[in-house]
């Protein structure tokens, strides 16, 4: 039973509206922590999954609260004395549970939980999960485990138990321990890919299908990296209707598109990801690059970057700045936006299947790229971020996003506003430079002159950019 407690939330009289957003917020396991797990125990490491029977149940609530999740049903009234699904704190709770119950067993049994010092199980809610290098480790914590939530008096659903094996499918994801890859099961794909075929097949779709696809596309853009923006219209159409389940929807040709994308996408990457693509982290990138942008007629955009290249560009140089499709007066997010788009057109080719580190001193322009979303109600950012991911997708490079203090941002800050020579900051003292810029750079700047660097020319690059944001042709990778 899903107890509505959010019921009265637009008068403030739900239950809900009276938990804090603190009492809200989970840090789940995410594929990331797994995968950095398995790969500490190996390419011959067994792997096992139990799950805690009747989870909320185990969790009962104090009696003073029992007023408070009463409900009538059949001139009945009922009310939960244990932790009750609806309860917008039941996730956090119940995730301290099971964690006690996890320390608790690392500490009991440091010499079979721990492995380098670091624990070999992990939850999601009431999903336990661990491994060992060796079958008789992984099968002695198999049936510890199991004796131990005995004793507590918290039983394993037997149907879930996965004794130890070379692969298994934790929430939702295959891991093979051989191959050191992670995927998605094919019955799962091939659950996916008939669930697009039948909604591209009639002209309208409900509410609730819609729903379901979305909810799986997001799922599986977890391991397909840069994915989860071209997932952006499919959820603005399903949040922007009606919340009937049974609501006709009429996808428009660009929905229609994307669903056709990742039917292509998803199709191509049965063999899924290997371990190291995963794990592999910012410090690794092979070039940094700083950008920025000001938003002035007379100025323009500039980046540099930790192989020498640099540019700036006027805005004048390759359009009239009036007729830019944004307004200077409404934030600098699309202006920085533009000019980080240009750098990667740039350097995207020039690192084709490496990892690129952006800096920006733009939080909007960081927000969107770390989340993979913006607002419907503002189309030229979405434009922008599907075109950026679709050359990450066309060039396969990696990339990541770090803000960085615009009062540090100096050098390119200064090629935006095309100020006396912008690379002196890098030759002289300067402390900014030092903690901020010199660590990504493999030369001695003490010794470094301008003629060090190599500017480039992006009026080419930019007028792309422009031609993309303006244009009303849709933007979907065409290779991957």
């Amino acid at each position: 039973i899903i107890h509505n407690l959010s019921f009265g939330k637009g008068r403030g009289t739900s239950v809900n509206s009276f938990i804090p957003e603190s009492a809200r917020f989970v840090r789940y396991v995410d594929t990331r922590d797994i995968v950095t797990m398995l790969s500490r125990l190996g390419p011959g490491a067994w792997i096992w999954i139990i799950d805690m029977a009747d989870a909320y149940r185990r969790v009962l609530v104090d009696p003073a609260f029992h007023r408070f999740l009463g409900f009538e049903w059949a001139n009945f009234a009922f009310c939960f004395a244990c932790l009750p699904f609806g309860m917008s704190s039941s996730c956090q709770i119940y995730t301290e549970f099971a964690e006690t119950v996890r320390q608790l067993l690392l500490r009991s049994f440091p010499s079979l939980f721990l492995f380098e010092d670091k624990p070999c199980v992990l939850n999601y809610l009431d999903d336990f999960f661990g491994g060992h290098p060796t079958f008789l480790g992984a099968w002695l914590q198999c049936c510890i485990f199991i004796g131990w939530l005995s004793l507590l008096g918290i039983p394993a659903r037997v149907k879930k138990i996965h004794f130890p094996g070379a692969s298994q499918v934790i929430l939702g994801f295959l891991y093979n321990m051989r191959r050191r890859r992670i995927s998605v099961p094919r019955e799962k794909i091939d659950e996916i890919l008939k669930q697009i075929e039948v909604i591209l097949a009639q002209p309208k779709c409900s509410r609730r299908q819609l729903a379901s696809i979305v909810g799986k596309l997001l799922w599986v853009s977890q391991v397909i990296e840069h994915s989860r923006a071209f997932l952006n219209r499919l959820e603005h159409v399903k949040d922007l209707s009606i919340s009937w389940d049974t609501l006709s929807i009429r996808l428009n040709c660009a929905c229609r598109a994307d669903l056709e994308f990742f039917a292509r996408l998803i199709q191509s990457l049965r063999n899924g990801v290997s371990f190291d693509y995963v794990l592999r982290d910012k410090s690794q990138s092979t070039v940094h690059v700083y950008s920025d942008a000001a938003g002035a007629v007379a100025t323009g955009f500039g980046a540099f970057s930790s192989d020498r290249t640099y540019f700036a560009c006027a805005w004048s140089s390759f359009c009239n700045p009036l007729a830019l499709p944004w307004d200077p007066q409404k934030g600098s997010t699309a202006p920085e936006f533009f000019g980080l788009l240009v750098a990667h057109l740039l350097f995207a080719p020039r690192y084709k299947g490496q990892s690129i580190m952006y800096h920006c001193d733009n939080s909007g322009v960081v927000g969107i790229l770390r989340k993979n979303y913006t607002t419907p109600d503002k189309p030229l950012l979405l434009r922008a971020l599907r075109f950026f991911r679709a050359i990450a997708f066309e060039f396969r490079v990696r990339t990541w996003i770090t803000h960085i203090p615009g009062d540090n941002n100096t050098v390119a800050d200064n090629l935006s506003r095309f100020f006396a020579d912008p690379l002196a900051l890098l030759c002289g003292p300067n402390p900014v430079r030092d903690e901020f810029i010199r660590p990504f750079f493999d030369f001695n700047p003490n010794i470094l002159s301008s003629s060090d660097f190599v500017s480039v020319d992006v009026k080419p690059l930019a007028v792309r950019c422009l031609s993309v944001l303006c244009d009303n042709v849709d933007i979907v990778p065409s290779s991957f």
